[in-house]
């Protein structure tokens, strides 16, 4: 029963579980249902929490979907 024990820390040590968290956006540009016209240099995006640096963001459509390539934090 020892020996399970130990396993399983030592195996929670070496394969981490990647954690992921979910935030409320409080608000957007262009807002949510705007048709855009025109091509987008910058989409701004406020939330809830704090969101930290290296953290992703894809936008889902009904067809496409679009990964951002550079994603810059700003306090506020």
């Amino acid at each position: 029963m020892y020996k399970k024990l130990l396993l399983l820390l030592f195996l929670m040590f070496i394969f981490p579980f990647p954690a992921q968290a979910h935030t409320t956006l409080l608000s957007s540009t262009p807002i949510e249902g705007q048709n855009v016209t025109e091509v987008l240099t910058e989409v701004e995006l406020v939330f809830v929490t704090k969101i930290e640096e290296g953290s992703t963001m894809s936008i889902e459509g009904e067809v496409d979907s679009f990964e951002f390539d550079d994603i810059e934090i700003k306090i506020m």
